[in-house]
C-alpha cells in the first residue's frame, strides 16, 4: 500500500505523519511525504521567479530534512516529494493518479477543529474530489496498534460497503466491529444475522461483529460507543451526506472525547 501524506511541517502534520508511519508498520506500506509550494507569477519584486523558486524549494528540502532527522524511522520507506499548486484537492489528486497512491492521512485539529476540517471547503473538496480513502487523524489522537476497525452502518449498501472494508481489516489483520443505531424499520435480528453470515462467506472473511445501538440520537450512541470502547478508527463514507452534516453541525456542539482523539477512515463512495 503506498500511503501520501501531506505536510507543512506544522506539529499537526507531524501527528499525521507519525500516525501514517504507525500505520505503516502495521501494514508494510510505504510512506510518501508531499509539500505543496505556492506557485508563483512572472515576477515579485525585484527577484526573479526562477530565484524566488529556487529559494523556496531549499527551505522545503531543508524542513523535509528536518523532519525525516526527527522522525528517526529506520523501517518504514519514506519518499519526500514536493509540488507546486494553490488548489490542494486538484494537486493532490493529480499526484495520486500519477503516483498509484492508495490512502491518503491527513492531520485534523481537535474537536471543534475537526469539526471545521470536515466541513471546511478545502478538506470538503479534497474528500469529495479524492479517488482514494482519507484517514483524518485528530491533534490529540493516540497513535497505536490499531486492533479493531469501527464501522457504522446504515444499513444502506452494507455489502458494498463491506466488501470495501475489509481489504483494511486484512492489511492490518484485524477484525471489523460493524455498529448500527436501531431504527424503525431495520429488519429483524434473524435477517441481520443471516446478511452478515452471507457476506462473511461470499468475501471469505469470518471476522466481522455485528452490534446493534440503543437510542434515540444517532450521533450521540456513535459517540458513547466509541468513547467506551476507545475506538483506533472510525470507518464512514462520504455517501451519507446527512449523517455527515448531522455529526458535524452547529447544533451538536458538545467536545465529545472521541472527536478529539479517534482517527476517522473517510471513504468516499462516489
Amino acid at each position: 500500500m503506498r500511503i501520501v501524506v501531506p505536510t507543512d511541517f506544522s506539529q499537526l502534520s507531524k501527528i499525521a505523519v507519525r500516525y501514517a508511519i504507525s500505520f505503516a508498520h502495521q501494514t508494510g506500506s510505504q510512506i510518501i511525504l508531499i509539500h505543496f509550494l505556492p506557485p508563483l507569477g512572472p515576477s515579485l519584486g525585484t527577484a526573479s521567479t526562477d530565484e524566488l523558486k529556487k529559494e523556496m524549494a531549499e527551505e522545503a528540502e531543508m524542513k523535509m530534512q528536518e523532519l525525516l532527522e526527527e522522525l528517526q524511522e529506520k523501517e518504514i520507506i519514506m519518499e519526500p516529494q514536493y509540488a507546486y499548486g494553490v488548489s490542494l484537492e486538484d494537486e493532490l489528486q493529480t499526484f495520486i493518479t500519477t503516483h498509484n497512491i492508495d490512502l491518503v492521512i491527513m492531520g485534523s485539529k481537535g474537536a471543534s477543529g475537526l469539526k471545521k476540517v470536515i466541513l471546511g471547503s478545502s478538506t470538503v473538496s479534497v474528500i469529495n474530489h479524492c479517488s482514494v480513502p482519507i484517514i483524518i487523524v485528530p491533534e490529540c489522537a493516540v497513535i497505536g496498534k490499531i486492533e479493531y476497525l469501527v464501522y457504522a452502518s446504515d444499513f444502506k449498501n452494507l455489502r458494498a460497503e463491506v466488501a470495501r472494508v475489509i481489504p483494511y481489516a486484512r492489511y492490518l489483520n484485524v477484525a471489523i466491529k460493524i455498529i448500527h443505531v436501531q431504527q424503525p424499520n431495520d429488519p429483524t435480528q434473524s435477517e441481520t444475522d443471516n446478511l452478515i453470515a452471507e457476506i462473511k462467506q461470499e468475501f471469505d472473511f469470518d471476522r466481522i461483529q455485528w452490534e446493534t445501538l440503543n437510542g434515540k440520537n444517532v450521533v450521540q450512541s456513535i459517540e458513547a460507543f466509541t468513547e467506551v470502547q476507545e475506538a483506533e478508527l472510525l470507518i464512514m463514507f462520504t455517501h451519507a451526506t446527512n449523517f455527515l452534516e448531522q455529526l458535524f453541525s452547529k447544533s451538536f456542539t458538545r467536545e465529545v472525547a472521541w472527536r478529539s482523539t479517534t482517527p476517522m477512515l473517510v471513504i468516499n463512495n462516489r
